[in-house]
């Protein structure tokens, strides 16, 4: 389904979601609108959910693409609502035993209930997005060779010496120098003898 941009900019728009990367371009029939093929329906769904930036570019996809993302929303909220009806449900000690499966540590005693219920379902929701993340750094990582990971790493640089030493009689004589002795001194030495 074409989604036309409502942001134009030269060179076009580049949109990231999780799990996609969408460029919108020129349309090759009226260059004054930008759009972008989007066939992840819950990306239509989010690109649609900001009808001041986005919206269809056809009109016969403009009805079902509204179902189909009215469908998704509604899914989404009720899925975000059921989380939320079962951490409101949870007793005391197994509402801190879920935070301390996440964190590895008890919630402050402090800490309101609805803060809780929100950073546990915050963090849920992050570790989901990290794990819908491609794990190309962690398999290119394994598969590497460990001796060209160690020739790949910078080497350390040793400390430049100092590009102007201090002269040697200079610091010789100010170990020889005396300190010479100051009224406040000579004054002293009178009355102790």
């Amino acid at each position: 389904m074409l989604i036309r941009s409502k942001i134009l900019r030269a060179g076009g728009t580049k949109v990231s979601l999780t799990g996609g990367a969408y460029d919108f371009q020129p349309h090759k029939g009226d260059p004054s609108v930008h759009v972008a093929e989007v066939s992840n329906k819950a990306h239509v769904a989010q690109f649609l959910s900001v009808p001041e930036g986005f919206e269809i570019f056809s009109a016969k996809d403009s009805e079902d693409a509204a179902k189909n993302a009215a469908e998704i929303i509604a899914a989404e909220k009720s899925e975000d609502q059921a989380e939320a009806d079962a951490l409101a449900s949870m007793t005391e000690s197994d509402l801190g035993e879920a935070f301390k499966e996440l964190f590895d540590r008890l919630p402050n005693r402090a800490a309101r209930r609805v803060d809780v219920e929100n950073k546990i379902r915050t963090e849920r929701i992050r570790r989901e997005t990290e794990a819908a993340k491609p794990a190309t750094k962690k398999a290119d990582a394994k598969t590497e060779d460990p001796k060209k990971a160690e020739a790949a790493k910078p080497a350390t640089k040793k400390a430049d010496p100092p590009s102007h030493p201090a002269p040697a009689a200079a610091s010789a004589k100010a170990d020889t120098k005396k300190a010479e002795p100051t009224k406040g001194d000579a004054a002293k030495a009178k009355k102790a003898d």
